[in-house]
């Protein structure tokens, strides 16, 4: 197994792996100190079984099972994610996935099976980076900060079109939560900012205008060309990336194009 690192910060490509084979408990060890590390991890040229993409999430933690996706043979680990640009999703709005639950994912493991000839980026911000390079007296203020994360931030649109009783449904089962603005990883111990345009509705204690200004300057700060990683797919590539250190969005570029991944996502031991 050899690394090559893709940006300067984080992200890194995984080469002379195959993923369809047991890994070895050495290789293993390795990709786990790698997502700490490097918070993504890409490895192309895989031609996996659903199966097989389970087995892999499960290096490092515990598959989550879906219900409320299409799964591919039965398998409730993964989740069949099919879009074009015309479906109207949370995936190309900036969200680190399911912050709006009390214990959100570990990580997530996407597997591309259609990929359109051109488009469909995906694009991580490091949240470490992005805390590291806000002032100490920002940092400072941040850190005895919690932030109010709903998940109708970034479903409420959708929900809406199937109608009020669904909205009610999703919010009485998905009440909002509350999670600290500045987030402490359990393995690395390094500080992470811990918000997305998605689902981070409010900063608590404050008054809407406080809360709006600086929920604004912390999107836009984001932004921040240094502190970003972009993966341009090729189909059969899976790419695992850490939620407890990164933010995500999915670049919906690709016109009326077709697009399927294969998802697992993977809960904490």
């Amino acid at each position: 197994m050899h690394t090559k690192n893709i940006s300067g910060s984080f992200g890194v490509e995984v080469t002379d792996i195959d993923l369809s084979k047991r890994t070895t408990k050495e290789d293993a060890n390795t990709l786990v100190n790698l997502l700490v590390e490097k918070k993504v991890i890409v490895v192309k040229n895989q031609h996996i079984s659903p199966e097989q993409h389970t087995n892999f999430a499960r290096i490092f933690g515990n598959p989550e099972k879906h219900y409320y996706y299409r799964t591919p043979n039965g398998i409730p680990e993964v989740s069949i994610l099919e879009s074009s640009q015309a479906d109207s999703t949370t995936d190309n709005i900036w969200h680190s996935d399911g912050s709006y639950r009390k214990i959100p994912p570990l990580g997530s493991a996407l597997y591309s099976v259609v990929i359109p000839d051109s488009g469909g980026d995906t694009i991580w911000v490091d949240m470490e980076k992005a805390h590291a390079t806000l002032s100490p007296k920002m940092q400072e203020f941040l850190g005895n900060l919690w932030a109010v994360h709903d998940v109708t931030g970034g479903y409420g649109e959708t929900l809406l079109k199937n109608g009020k009783e669904k909205l009610r449904q999703v919010q009485e089962k998905l009440p909002p939560v509350v999670h600290p603005v500045v987030k402490i990883h359990p393995v690395s111990k390094r500080k992470s900012l811990f918000i997305s345009s998605a689902y981070t509705k409010s900063i608590r204690d404050m008054n809407k205008k406080e809360s709006d200004s600086l929920l604004k300057f912390l999107f836009q700060h984001l932004m921040t060309p240094e502190l970003q990683m972009r993966h341009h797919w090729e189909e059969n590539t899976m790419v695992v990336w850490d939620n407890r250190s990164t933010t995500h969005y999915a670049v919906a570029d690709y016109g009326t194009a077709y697009r399927k991944m294969h998802r697992v996502s993977i809960l904490s031991l």
